[in-house]
Protein backbone atom coordinates (compact mmCIF):
# COMPACT_ATOMS: atom_id res chain seq x y z
CA UNK A 1 0.00 0.00 0.00
CA UNK A 2 1.53 3.09 -1.06
CA UNK A 3 1.76 6.73 0.91
CA UNK A 4 -0.71 9.70 -0.20
CA UNK A 5 -1.01 12.71 0.57
CA UNK A 6 -4.21 14.86 0.75
CA UNK A 7 -4.33 18.90 0.44
CA UNK A 8 -4.29 20.14 3.45
CA UNK A 9 -4.30 23.59 2.55
CA UNK A 10 -2.37 26.91 4.41
CA UNK A 11 -1.61 27.31 7.60
CA UNK A 12 -2.15 31.11 8.23
CA UNK A 13 -0.11 33.86 10.61
CA UNK A 14 -2.13 36.87 10.56
CA UNK A 15 -0.96 40.80 11.32
CA UNK A 16 -3.67 42.54 11.87
CA UNK A 17 -2.64 46.55 11.23
CA UNK A 18 -5.01 48.48 12.88
CA UNK A 19 -5.15 52.26 13.50
CA UNK A 20 -3.54 53.69 10.31
CA UNK A 21 -3.51 57.17 9.36
CA UNK A 22 -3.85 58.12 5.24
CA UNK A 23 -3.83 61.44 4.34
CA UNK A 24 -4.72 61.82 0.46
CA UNK A 25 -4.41 64.64 -1.82
CA UNK A 26 -6.18 65.74 -5.07
CA UNK A 27 -4.90 67.93 -7.31
CA UNK A 28 -7.42 68.13 -10.07
CA UNK A 29 -8.73 70.61 -12.65
CA UNK A 30 -7.12 72.83 -14.43
CA UNK A 31 -3.40 74.25 -13.65
CA UNK A 32 -4.73 72.19 -10.18
CA UNK A 33 -7.28 74.50 -9.28
CA UNK A 34 -9.15 72.06 -7.44
CA UNK A 35 -6.93 70.84 -5.11
CA UNK A 36 -8.65 68.91 -2.00
CA UNK A 37 -8.06 66.17 0.29
CA UNK A 38 -9.16 64.25 2.82
CA UNK A 39 -8.01 61.63 5.73
CA UNK A 40 -8.77 58.33 6.31
CA UNK A 41 -8.57 56.26 9.43
CA UNK A 42 -7.91 51.99 7.96
CA UNK A 43 -7.75 48.93 9.65
CA UNK A 44 -6.58 45.82 8.02
CA UNK A 45 -5.30 42.57 7.80
CA UNK A 46 -2.25 40.74 5.96
CA UNK A 47 -1.93 36.67 5.95
CA UNK A 48 1.15 35.04 5.67
CA UNK A 49 1.39 31.04 5.85
CA UNK A 50 2.66 28.07 4.33
CA UNK A 51 1.01 26.41 1.80
CA UNK A 52 0.51 22.54 2.43
CA UNK A 53 -0.59 21.49 -1.16
CA UNK A 54 3.23 22.06 -2.32
CA UNK A 55 4.67 19.34 0.34
CA UNK A 56 5.26 16.07 -1.62
CA UNK A 57 6.33 12.55 -0.26
CA UNK A 58 10.21 13.62 -1.24
CA UNK A 59 9.87 16.44 1.41
CA UNK A 60 9.48 14.01 4.57
CA UNK A 61 12.89 11.74 5.81
CA UNK A 62 11.22 9.00 7.56
CA UNK A 63 13.69 7.73 10.91
CA UNK A 64 16.81 6.42 10.40
CA UNK A 65 16.23 2.53 12.08
CA UNK A 66 16.52 2.34 15.37
CA UNK A 67 13.93 3.64 18.19
CA UNK A 68 15.30 6.95 18.70
CA UNK A 69 15.20 8.23 14.84
CA UNK A 70 13.16 10.89 14.06
CA UNK A 71 11.46 12.41 11.41
CA UNK A 72 12.89 15.57 9.22
CA UNK A 73 10.27 17.21 7.53
CA UNK A 74 10.76 20.22 4.58
CA UNK A 75 8.01 23.14 4.31
CA UNK A 76 8.18 25.54 1.61
CA UNK A 77 8.91 28.99 2.53
CA UNK A 78 6.13 30.95 3.82
CA UNK A 79 4.11 34.01 1.34
CA UNK A 80 2.03 36.46 1.97
CA UNK A 81 -1.41 34.55 1.44
CA UNK A 82 -3.77 37.14 1.55
CA UNK A 83 -4.69 41.34 2.40
CA UNK A 84 -8.05 43.03 2.87
CA UNK A 85 -8.46 46.69 4.03
CA UNK A 86 -11.42 45.80 6.93
CA UNK A 87 -12.81 49.37 7.26
CA UNK A 88 -11.68 52.71 6.36
CA UNK A 89 -13.33 55.72 7.46
CA UNK A 90 -12.77 59.10 5.74
CA UNK A 91 -13.04 62.14 7.91
CA UNK A 92 -11.64 66.01 7.51
CA UNK A 93 -12.24 66.70 4.07
CA UNK A 94 -10.77 69.65 2.60
CA UNK A 95 -13.37 72.61 1.45
CA UNK A 96 -13.38 72.99 -2.08
CA UNK A 97 -15.93 74.74 -5.22
CA UNK A 98 -15.13 72.31 -7.74
CA UNK A 99 -17.18 69.09 -8.07
CA UNK A 100 -15.55 66.26 -5.75
CA UNK A 101 -15.69 62.89 -6.26
CA UNK A 102 -15.31 62.00 -2.39
CA UNK A 103 -15.26 58.02 -3.52
CA UNK A 104 -12.35 58.50 -5.56
CA UNK A 105 -10.69 59.79 -3.08
CA UNK A 106 -11.74 57.23 -0.61
CA UNK A 107 -10.46 54.79 -3.45
CA UNK A 108 -7.34 56.06 -3.08
CA UNK A 109 -6.54 56.16 0.42
CA UNK A 110 -7.40 52.30 0.31
CA UNK A 111 -4.76 51.94 -2.05
CA UNK A 112 -2.26 53.85 -0.23
CA UNK A 113 -3.37 52.07 2.83
CA UNK A 114 -2.74 48.58 1.35
CA UNK A 115 0.54 49.72 0.66
CA UNK A 116 1.33 50.62 3.58
CA UNK A 117 0.04 47.70 5.60
CA UNK A 118 2.19 45.05 3.35
CA UNK A 119 5.09 47.12 3.90
CA UNK A 120 3.97 47.40 7.51
CA UNK A 121 3.73 43.65 8.11
CA UNK A 122 6.75 43.06 6.32
CA UNK A 123 8.79 45.00 8.05
CA UNK A 124 7.27 43.67 10.91
CA UNK A 125 8.73 39.96 10.00
CA UNK A 126 5.36 38.60 9.18
CA UNK A 127 7.22 35.91 6.80
CA UNK A 128 9.41 34.76 9.92
CA UNK A 129 6.34 35.02 11.95
CA UNK A 130 4.72 32.25 10.01
CA UNK A 131 7.89 30.18 9.40
CA UNK A 132 8.01 29.81 13.38
CA UNK A 133 4.51 29.16 14.12
CA UNK A 134 4.28 26.57 11.32
CA UNK A 135 7.26 25.27 12.60
CA UNK A 136 6.21 24.90 15.95
CA UNK A 137 2.75 23.31 14.79
CA UNK A 138 4.05 20.81 12.31
CA UNK A 139 6.68 19.34 14.54
CA UNK A 140 4.01 19.40 17.28
CA UNK A 141 1.46 17.40 14.98
CA UNK A 142 3.55 15.17 13.57
CA UNK A 143 5.76 14.24 17.08
CA UNK A 144 2.21 13.65 18.67
CA UNK A 145 1.15 10.88 15.86
CA UNK A 146 4.21 9.14 15.97
CA UNK A 147 5.64 9.79 19.13
CA UNK A 148 9.03 10.49 17.24
CA UNK A 149 11.22 13.49 17.35
CA UNK A 150 10.76 15.88 14.45
CA UNK A 151 13.14 18.39 12.74
CA UNK A 152 10.89 20.84 10.50
CA UNK A 153 13.28 23.04 7.91
CA UNK A 154 12.16 25.49 5.60
CA UNK A 155 12.66 25.87 1.86
CA UNK A 156 14.93 28.71 1.00
CA UNK A 157 12.80 32.32 0.47
CA UNK A 158 12.32 33.26 -2.81
CA UNK A 159 13.42 36.75 -3.48
CA UNK A 160 10.64 38.93 -4.34
CA UNK A 161 7.27 36.14 -4.34
CA UNK A 162 3.90 37.23 -6.04
CA UNK A 163 1.60 38.99 -3.98
CA UNK A 164 -1.76 37.11 -4.03
CA UNK A 165 -4.65 38.73 -5.93
CA UNK A 166 -6.34 39.88 -2.80
CA UNK A 167 -2.82 42.05 -2.22
CA UNK A 168 -2.79 43.71 -5.78
CA UNK A 169 -4.67 47.40 -5.12
CA UNK A 170 -6.28 48.91 -7.94
CA UNK A 171 -5.47 52.50 -8.35
CA UNK A 172 -8.68 54.22 -10.00
CA UNK A 173 -8.44 54.68 -13.78
CA UNK A 174 -6.42 57.80 -14.75
CA UNK A 175 -4.95 58.75 -11.52
CA UNK A 176 -1.14 59.12 -10.84
CA UNK A 177 0.89 60.36 -7.91
CA UNK A 178 2.74 63.18 -9.15
CA UNK A 179 6.38 64.66 -7.62
CA UNK A 180 5.24 66.04 -4.59
CA UNK A 181 3.00 62.82 -3.54
CA UNK A 182 -0.08 64.65 -4.59
CA UNK A 183 -2.87 62.48 -6.52
CA UNK A 184 -3.62 63.78 -10.23
CA UNK A 185 -5.17 63.07 -13.41
CA UNK A 186 -3.35 62.05 -16.25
Amino acid sequence: MGRSFRELGILVTSSEEAGQQVEVSVNDGIANLCEHGANHFSYGVIEAGIDFSAIDEGDIEPPALGIFGGYTIQLPPPRITSCRIEYINQYDGSFTLCGTNWDTVRQLAQHEAMENFIAAAKENDILARAEEEAGYVVANFVSGLTSRPVRVEFAPQEDDSELPQSCQSIIPAGWVKDENGAWKRR
